[in-house]
């Protein structure tokens, strides 16, 4: 009986590190979160491909230099404080523009499905939104707004219609069956919303947030170009213009992408853990 008790205890007993660790490589989750980087890089080296191919045949370093040298233009930025300082004012008023507009939209949302007239009066706003072109209402922002809130209100302006869109979508398309049954076991409406709701327009609302996210880090950073907005990456995109230095234009965009690709592996990474993949 004793030898019995053991073997069940040696049963129960947590599996050591060492093969937790390699459980987890192997999980589907883990392979997930490696192509979610692995696809990125291989478009990166398409591009670079395409890049050089081009450059050689036009042969004007002047007007498209090789990816060498905006790679060592790149290099040279990343040795500088400033391009820190300015990155991490641009994100920041991405991340503020971004969530202003997930939080209203949510809210809006919201109440869209629960007041049906209230959707029918936004969705001629959100269409419009969606609809008008960015340069002009750039343009009339810097004119009514100061040029540190004209990247905030663009990236609003940008990302609210189309956040707005996603959620009234995975709002509405929760399943009926399931929010009736809920109903006719008496649950409350608590518990609804956490064990109905939100695991149905978890993975649609966090899907849609990622492919806003860098749009909004876009077209603030274009805001930011035209309105020139102080520490900024838009500030050094207009300076670098001005000069015409090609090579330094082409390293503060690849500076941007990466940027962008971070934040979009960041969503990817918060999708498969809100989505349960990573166990």
């Amino acid at each position: 009986m004793e030898a019995k008790g053991n073997k069940t205890k040696q049963e129960g007993a947590p599996k050591p590190t060492k093969e937790r660790v390699i459980a987890f490589l192997k999980s589907k989750g883990f392979k997930n979160a490696v192509l979610t980087v692995l696809y990125p890089l291989i478009s990166l080296a398409v591009v670079l491909l395409v890049w050089l191919i081009a450059a050689k045949s036009l042969d004007k370093p002047l007007v498209l230099p090789e990816p060498k040298e905006a790679l060592r233009e790149l290099f040279i930025i990343l040795g500088e404080k400033q391009i820190y300082e300015y990155g991490a004012m641009t994100v920041g008023r991405s991340f503020l523009s971004f969530i202003l507009s997930a939080a209203f939209a949510f809210l809006f949302s919201i109440i869209g499905v629960l007041f049906k007239p209230f959707h029918k009066v936004m969705s001629p706003i959100v269409t419009v939104l969606r609809a008008a072109p960015t340069l002009p209402v750039i343009f009339l922002a810097v004119i009514w707004f100061d040029y540190a809130e004209v990247p905030v209100v663009i990236g609003f302006l940008i990302a609210f219609p189309l956040l707005y869109s996603s959620y009234y979508t995975a709002l509405t398309g929760v399943d009926k069956n399931l929010v009736d049954m809920a109903k006719s076991f008496n649950v409350s409406k608590k518990n609804v919303i956490l064990y109905v709701y939100l695991p149905s327009i978890r993975k649609p609302c966090l899907e849609s947030m990622k492919s806003v996210i860098s749009l909004t880090l876009k077209v603030v950073v274009a805001a930011e170009i035209t309105a020139l907005t102080k520490k900024s990456l838009g500030l050094l995109f207009r300076m670098e213009n001005l000069t015409y230095n090609i090579s330094a234009l082409l390293a503060l965009t690849v500076f941007t992408v990466i940027i962008s690709f971070i934040l979009e592996g960041i969503f990817s990474f918060i999708i498969i853990w809100a989505t349960g993949k990573v166990r």
